[in-house]
């Protein structure tokens, strides 16, 4: 039989987790959204333009 206190300790676990894979999954969202507008001002200004401003 498991204990409240093993039940406690497993839950924080599989919280601590969740939110490590959340954080990655907003970095990786932070990164795409980041290259779309990226792309969307490459393609605004011009590449030669883009790659001058570089």
């Amino acid at each position: 039989m498991v204990s409240k206190l093993e039940r406690e300790r497993s839950a924080l676990a599989a919280a601590e987790k969740e939110l490590e894979e959340r954080r990655q999954k907003l970095a990786e969202l932070e990164r795409e959204e980041a290259e779309r507008e990226l792309n969307r001002l490459i393609k605004k200004v011009g590449q030669d333009t883009a790659i001058a401003l570089l």
